[in-house]
């Protein structure tokens, strides 16, 4: 081959190569353009000025900054053209910084009435309170718009209207969540079981308190804890009339003594419970409140059996650790540190594996934390949206104090956990209130100091399993047993 013809070759290799590459280069800047590149950090920006309400302070240009990404997305899936749908994008960046100015121009006369929302969108008003909830957004939108075409005093004049909207949306949800159960109940000791005639007192007393609780939501609409169980003893008293009317109707006596005389039995009921920390109810007669309380009697004899037994046993470990420790002791004074450590580790190891042989997988998981132990209890009954433990649970919780006895060194936290259905705000107060009534319970049966025990709820936030099957929601409905070292 001649040189000039060497050099033509090389020329076309070369101009070939370079061809090649710079192709690449270009499908790899448009493989680049993929849909996240473009759309990502818009949607994020949407999503940050809709976690700052930009979206209800200046409505009208989150709408467009949202339509013109809407548009721009359409086009990008259809393979629209690029420039296009960058020139959208740009729009919506021009839009949501319009919307952030007149955002921080509606904060300040805003700032009560996005309060008074918040408030009601808490108490859960779109269910309990739809009408006025509707109103009051209505009105806002309308205060948001006025800001936006510069009506500041229009604008205030109407966040005025919508925030006494809301405030009044708030209220009636509050009351819809805490009394709607008593005001059914009653309705149907009235029209149904006919309890004005046959259980007076018992439904005298059941509206009496409705009344006390509505009287105190209106003087104090946040006194949730108080008016929730004023309420729950409304709806009690009512079912227990609607029993106690069936158990009179086809009597021909004086009904007012009759129901004097049961009331007075059931009181004499109530005094011994009491003193095993025990409320009964007899909505359904006294057969399940003294079959409870004889439980609970079978439980504190087994339980003291079981102390005794236990004291023993705890005497003779004492005696053999005393004499480890003597050992110990020993071979600390002759620089055998590192051993002591390891015979530490060895027992708390074996209390450890005790533990976890101790409950039955149905009853509880024992795990490790750290240094933390956690027993995580599924065998404690509370009925559905409450937090009174249930009398069947008793012996279960038997079981559970003789566990935290054989760790008298560390503190203890009563964690308590839902599932994901419902509310978040309602899952995180129900969980907190069940974890504080197996705290008292525990405080009260084991002489817990109240330093040594506290109680925490966490609501959902910290499931075990998924939420999207039965078996997961049972799992993630719970009470965490925390041993702290």
């Amino acid at each position: 081959m001649s040189i000039l013809k060497t050099l033509k070759f090389s020329a076309t290799i070369f101009f070939f190569s370079f061809l090649l590459i710079n192709t690449n280069l270009l499908l790899a800047q448009t493989e680049n353009l993929t849909e996240e590149s473009l759309f990502q950090g818009v949607r994020e920006n949407l999503a940050k000025a809709k976690s700052q309400q930009v979206d209800i302070l200046s409505p009208k240009n989150y709408q467009n900054a949202w339509d013109e990404y809407s548009l721009a997305y359409e086009k990008f899936k259809k393979g629209g053209e690029l420039k296009e749908i960058q020139k959208r994008l740009e729009k919506v960046k021009g839009y949501l910084a319009e919307a952030y100015k007149i955002a921080e121009v509606a904060r300040v006369p805003f700032a009560s009435l996005l309060q008074a929302r918040e408030k009601a969108l808490k108490a859960n008003a779109p269910e309990f309170a739809p009408d006025l909830y509707e109103l009051a957004k209505k009105a806002l939108e309308e205060a948001s718009l006025r800001i936006e075409a510069g009506d500041l005093n229009g604008a205030r004049e109407k966040a005025k209207s919508a925030e006494v909207k809301f405030n009044q949306a708030e209220l009636k949800a509050i009351k819809g969540s805490i009394l709607g159960e008593a005001k059914k109940s009653i309705e149907e000791a009235k029209l149904k079981a006919r309890a004005d005639k046959y259980a007076p007192l018992t439904l005298k007393n059941s509206e009496d308190l409705l009344t006390s609780t509505e009287q105190l939501l209106n003087t104090e609409r946040y006194a949730a804890e108080d008016a929730t169980a004023k309420a729950e003893q409304s709806a009690y008293q009512a079912r227990h009339a609607i029993y106690l009317s069936s158990k009179f109707q086809n009597l021909k006596i004086d009904y007012s003594s009759l129901e004097k005389l049961v009331l007075e039995q059931e009181n004499l009921i109530t005094r011994i419970a009491k003193n095993l920390d025990y409320t009964p109810e007899f909505d359904q007669g006294s057969e399940k409140p003294v079959e409870s309380i004889i439980l609970a009697i079978v439980n504190l004899k087994r339980e003291k059996k079981e102390l005794l037994s236990e004291l023993k046993e705890k005497e003779d470990k004492i005696k053999e650790l005393s004499e480890q420790l003597d050992i110990l002791e020993e071979r600390v004074a002759q620089k055998e540190a590192g051993y002591k450590e390891l015979e530490l580790k060895s027992i708390e190891e074996e209390q450890f594996l005790s533990l976890e042989k101790f409950f039955t997988k149905e009853e509880a998981n024992v795990i490790k934390e750290g240094k933390n132990i956690v027993i995580r209890l599924y065998s404690i009954n509370f009925p559905s949206g409450k937090s009174t433990i249930l009398p069947e649970s008793f012996g279960f919780l038997s079981k559970v104090q003789k566990a935290i006895r054989d760790f008298p060194e560390r503190k203890i936290v009563i964690e308590g956990h839902t599932d994901s259905m419902g509310d978040e705000t309602y899952n995180q107060e129900l969980s907190l209130f069940r974890a504080k009534a197996v705290t008292a319970y525990l405080i009260a049966n084991m002489g817990l100091a109240e330093d040594r025990i506290s109680y925490t709820g966490y609501g959902e936030s910290k499931p075990v399993a998924s939420n999207d099957t039965n078996e997961g929601r049972s799992l993630n409905r719970r009470i965490d047993v925390v041993l702290v070292k």
